[in-house]
């Protein structure tokens, strides 16, 4: 005569379906986490490429403004020789009708005119020098402003990742505790129902009711699994659209053009209208 499986059976198999699951749970969650966190690195170099051509133009406006200066300043430095050479040919003239083109005080006034236009130099030199750094500390503040950027922009799409793989992580276990939950139930159902057997229930009836329970189970598995795929292929999806639209509208901060590149991703059913607004505002407010 057939015998009943025990509580102490029933449980350790319900542990051992468990494991078995929530080890499958954590293998896919894996999966999940490094395809995201591969899309993540992806988008953040995309991120930190975009500022390239901003930055070589900044750089490109310094060494032009330095180069200007350069220009300016040299016509300071004609101007100042021209003076002296004006003054000393006007000093030249005097000490010569008064016949001390020879004298110590002559010497000593072409001296001082000398002194005069090197004093001059100097004084446009440490302006030039003064207005090149100032132009210079306003391209490394720009970089710096960058970098800074750069890095908040990292740090939120890596937090956002995270978070997203905890709860793909959390999901899964629960699913594999639910089933696990509901494998007892099944098996406590058959084992009321072939209670009732042996007392004289059709055993092939049963017996079908069982295959049908395993088969719904293993139909439940695999929507799950095609569930996950698609969640999957959705934040694929999702990545691709914010790396195409920072690489279309990203530097031409043309706000009309992608919110219409958003618009039609939601309308095609690829974005919710929540996560149009999260890729549109992070793309133009950086």
């Amino acid at each position: 005569m057939a015998t009943l499986p025990n509580a102490s059976s029933m449980i350790k198999n319900q542990n051992n379906y468990y494991n078995t699951l929530s080890g499958n749970a954590r293998n896919i969650s894996d999966e999940i986490s490094t395809s995201r966190n591969e899309a993540v690195n992806a988008y953040i170099d995309a991120i930190n490429n975009s500022y390239a051509g901003a930055i070589a133009n900044m750089q490109q406006a310094t060494n032009t403004g330095i180069s200007a200066l350069n220009q300016q300043y040299q016509k300071a430095y004609d101007v100042n020789e021209i003076n002296r050479l004006i003054a000393q040919r006007q000093l030249a003239e005097q000490m010569e009708n008064m016949g001390l083109t020879n004298s110590g005080l002559n010497r000593t006034q072409m001296a001082a005119l000398e002194t005069q236009k090197a004093n001059a130099n100097a004084s446009a030199l440490q302006q030039k020098n003064a207005a090149a750094n100032a132009l210079r500390q306003q391209l490394n503040d720009y970089l710096a402003n960058i970098e800074t950027q750069k890095l908040q922009n990292a740090a939120n799409a890596r937090y956002n990742a995270a978070n997203a793989n905890a709860s793909t992580l959390e999901n899964l276990l629960g699913n594999a505790q639910n089933n696990a939950a509901s494998m007892a139930q099944t098996q406590y159902g058959a084992q009321s129902s072939w209670a009732e057997m042996l007392a004289g229930q059709d055993f092939t009836a049963q017996q079908n009711a069982l295959n049908r329970q395993h088969e719904l189970n293993v139909a439940q598995e695999n929507a799950k699994a095609a569930q996950i795929q698609a969640d999957r292929e959705a934040q694929q999806r999702y990545n691709n659209i914010i790396v195409s639209a920072q690489e279309k509208y990203g530097d031409l901060k043309d706000e009309t053009a992608l919110d219409n590149y958003l618009k039609k991703q939601v309308a095609l059913g690829y974005l919710t209208t929540d996560q149009a607004d999260q890729i549109a505002y992070g793309i133009m407010v950086k």
